[in-house]
């Protein structure tokens, strides 16, 4: 859904969904991070980094 709004997408593995789902998945997210905590230093790094991985999809 956020691929197609043109906006990124946050996975948050915390429990229901793991790293071997996200690899067999046609779905992938901006950014991935292992716990809710790490939300602030994921969107800073993605605030920092935004058009070196612009196009990686």
């Amino acid at each position: 859904m956020a691929d197609c709004a043109g906006t990124d997408s946050v996975l948050v593995l915390t429990g229901e969904t793991s790293r071997e789902d996200l690899a067999e998945s046609a779905v992938k997210p901006t950014i991935v991070l292992d716990s809710v905590a790490d939300i602030p230093s994921g969107i800073e790094f993605r605030k920092k980094f935004r058009y070196r991985y612009k196009f990686r999809r």
